[in-house]
């Protein structure tokens, strides 16, 4: 018994030295090391770091003077972005039926890790408000998330039920082509569903994840970002505001607006093709029985 407890005590000793010495070699203070599989994410994030420094796509321009420092984006702007005035007809005839839509959340349940409906903003195209309601959500709050969702305790007092704001919500947008970023949350909050052509999604566009070096990434570029970089103006420094996210999505749209709707337009003409097709057409048959 007494050989057992020594040979512990000595495999004891022998782990607290190592981890010593690998403390001391890593420059460390604490002999708490992190497990391999954190290191390795630690490392790799690390070198993801060197290589967006290295890149220039990833530097983010706060003054549109600063365009021309950035030959990749500059070429960006020249190929798919236009200048646009708000009040200027653009060549999308359907700008009256766009609408930019953005909802703040609070947390309920357990620890507030449900996300539920705080406030839901909509804008027109020229940017103006048309919709912007508080929400008293069904269950009670646990995470007002304040510091990200601006809302407060006072905010929701006497606001109306959500039954009430979804009827609502669900008449402005009926037959409207709805401009967001990330908008499966915002209908998942609203239990809405919309038509997937009548959608667009700044988060999504590929045209936008390609500025952003992300490609066909499952990653999504934040709005944060995009507005940044392609408007020159910080949003979401602190206490995000719905109505504010919903014009910068809005405005991101109109940068491509031209450019993503003629996509769309070939998109819905080459399905309307596919549909007309008839297999019973000669093309389909083996020229040989013409003969």
């Amino acid at each position: 018994m007494n050989e057992l407890q020594n040979t512990k005590a000595s495999i004891k000793r022998s782990n607290q030295a190592h981890y010593e010495h690998l403390a001391k070699k890593s420059k460390t203070n604490s002999s708490k090391l992190l497990p391999r599989r954190i290191q390795r994410l630690l490392k790799w994030k690390e070198k993801q770091n060197k290589v967006k420094k290295n890149n220039a796509n990833h530097k983010i321009c706060t003054n549109k003077n600063d365009l021309n420092k950035y030959p990749v984006f500059t070429e960006f702007m020249k190929t798919h972005i236009k200048s646009y005035d708000a009040n200027n007809c653009l060549l999308n005839e359907h700008q009256d039926d766009i609408v930019a839509l953005d909802c703040e959340m609070v947390g309920t349940g357990i620890k507030g890790c449900v996300s539920t409906l705080a406030r839901c903003s909509i804008v027109n195209y020229k940017g103006d408000v048309i919709y912007d309601k508080y929400v008293k959500p069904s269950n009670p709050v646990t995470d007002y998330r304040t510091k990200w969702s601006g809302i407060r305790e006072k905010d929701l007092a006497g606001a109306p039920c959500f039954n009430q704001v979804q009827t609502e919500v669900k008449d402005v947008l009926n037959g409207s082509i709805i401009v967001g970023h990330s908008l499966h949350h915002d209908f998942a909050v609203l239990k809405l569903r919309h038509s997937q052509h009548r959608i667009r999604d700044t988060a999504e566009y590929e045209l936008l994840k390609e500025f952003t070096n992300m490609g066909q990434s499952s990653c999504t570029p934040s709005l944060r970002c995009l507005a940044r970089c392609l408007l020159g103006r910080d949003i979401q420094g602190g206490e995000h505001c719905s109505v504010a996210d919903a014009r910068a999505a809005l405005d991101v749209y109109k940068l491509v607006e031209n450019h993503w709707e003629e996509e769309v337009k070939n998109q819905e003409k080459e399905k309307d093709e596919e549909n007309n097709v008839s297999y019973m057409d000669d093309k389909f048959w083996p020229s040989e029985i013409f003969l």
